[in-house]
């Protein structure tokens, strides 16, 4: 038999001292990989949900003519408004997204002297027409005219509102036109958001 006496200094080991090591380890495993994981995650999540949230700044900005294209004081001319549209995850190329009608009614090339309308109808929509020989604008969907200024003529008229106006721009001698689309059937000039 050994008759030795056990090591007085030599510290006692316990089970828990294992187990705790181990479950550390796994802890911090499971964060550092949860950790990683979430930073591409959230960047996916963003990417996805990004387009719902954001907010038009207003109209497109669309190049109509040269302004020299325009006659001084000459009777409102139809044109397309084709542009390049983004709307959430799709972008659709070059397409018809409206019309409006153009009249220089100055003879300067200042903004003032260009009048824009939407040519459609405040009332539901309808696309307005200029009637030349009366020199003024008409929907032939429900018989409302408006004065070239945009007024509503008729007081039966069952538009709202008179034609809606665009914010036009001049840049190195091009006219340009902020397209905007309104709510229909209401008084006031409410963009469609």
């Amino acid at each position: 038999m050994d008759t030795t006496p056990p090591p007085e200094n030599v510290p006692e080991t316990s089970e828990s001292e294992p187990d705790r090591r181990e479950f550390l380890q796994k802890a911090a495993c499971v964060a550092l990989g949860g950790a990683a994981t979430l930073v591409p995650v959230g960047a996916g999540v963003t990417v996805l949900v990004s387009p719902v949230f954001e907010e038009s700044a207003g109209g497109l900005l669309v190049r109509l003519t040269a302004v020299e294209a325009l006659q001084p004081k000459g009777a409102p001319q139809l044109f397309k408004v084709v542009a390049e549209r983004k709307d959430g995850w799709t972008r659709h190329p070059l397409t018809e997204i409206g019309s409006v009608f153009v009249q220089r009614v100055g003879e300067g090339e200042a903004v003032e002297d260009f009048q824009v309308f939407n040519a459609s109808c405040p009332h539901l929509g309808c696309a307005v027409e200029y009637l030349a020989e009366e020199g003024n604008f008409s929907c032939p969907c429900h018989s409302s005219t408006f004065a070239s200024t945009g007024e509503v003529l008729n007081p039966d008229s069952p538009s709202p509102r008179g034609l809606d106006s665009l914010r036009v721009e001049i840049r190195e001698g091009d006219l340009w036109v902020e397209y905007l689309n309104f709510k229909a059937n209401i008084k006031q000039k409410l963009p469609v958001a």
